[in-house]
């Protein structure tokens, strides 16, 4: 199994997250102190770093900062904990895996680490017709994106009992974050008025600048009331409006061409 590194001065969520990974059947590692983690990174050459970004004898965002400057660990995942808000001035947000805030949500937290330790191959499979990649289950992914997890749940639901594997992220780095990490063959993300909370603009600019994802079908749906200003930014047909959650279901059903036998 992956190696896992924890490295934090706050024993209590050492042991925490030691208890849960192991019961997950990670191979676990902790440092209580920076300058130990440091040396740990060195000599176990983990899959995964867990880093705090409070820590004694040297600060999280310089440990960060020296790890990612070694080219055997530049593509190395690092989820950190800290409050986003604050630790994005701190830290490189690209560089990042993940940002956790406390108190840690352990179902979410559990699924982001079994996101940053997957295999490279499993990443590295055929392309399908869409231009995305395929699952090893040969599956196709879709990403969803919002902030409204009764919607998305539902939409979850609806497109898993098709076959396909659905992964949700709720904050936008989020998104634009897994949708990197994971390239699905559509994105479907919802627009919120207030950008301070989910910003679709900022998704699809970032999305659109990336090689990988430019041809990636992306989609932003909405209350019908909300429509006219997605239309500011995004084409008409790449728009979807609903009053209700089955209008949003039919729309996937017909995008998707659900049992049509694409």
């Amino acid at each position: 199994m992956p190696k896992i590194l924890i490295i934090s001065s706050d024993i209590n969520l050492t042991t925490m997250l030691e208890a849960r990974l192991l019961l997950d059947g990670y191979e676990v590692f902790t440092a209580e102190d920076g300058l130990l983690g440091f040396q740990k990174i060195h000599e176990l050459q983990p899959q995964l770093i867990i880093l705090d970004a409070v820590l004694s004898k040297m600060p999280g965002y310089q440990l960060f900062e020296k790890v990612k400057a070694l080219p055997d660990f530049r593509r190395t995942p690092v989820i950190v904990i800290a409050d986003p808000g604050l630790a994005r001035d701190l830290f490189r947000a690209e560089d990042v895996f993940y940002f956790c805030s406390k108190p840690i949500l352990c179902a979410e937290f559990m699924k982001k680490v079994s996101l940053a330790v997957k295999p490279a191959e499993t990443e590295k499979t055929a392309e399908s017709k869409e231009g995305g990649l395929k699952s090893p289950s040969g599956k196709r992914r879709v990403l969803l994106g919002g902030p409204s997890e009764f919607i998305l749940k539902k939409m979850q639901s609806f497109l898993a009992s098709e076959g396909f594997t659905v992964e949700i992220e709720w904050d936008e780095k989020d998104v634009i974050q897994t949708a990197k990490k994971i390239r699905p063959h559509y994105i479907f993300v919802q627009f919120w008025q207030d950008m301070n909370i989910f910003n679709a603009r900022k998704i699809q600019k970032e999305l659109a600048e990336d090689p990988h994802l430019q041809t990636t079908p992306f989609y932003v749906f909405s209350d019908e009331k909300l429509a006219g200003f997605t239309c500011d930014f995004m084409p008409r047909d790449r728009v979807i409006s609903f009053h209700e959650s089955p209008d949003l279901l039919a729309a996937l059903t017909r995008i998707l061409s659900i049992g049509k036998g694409s």
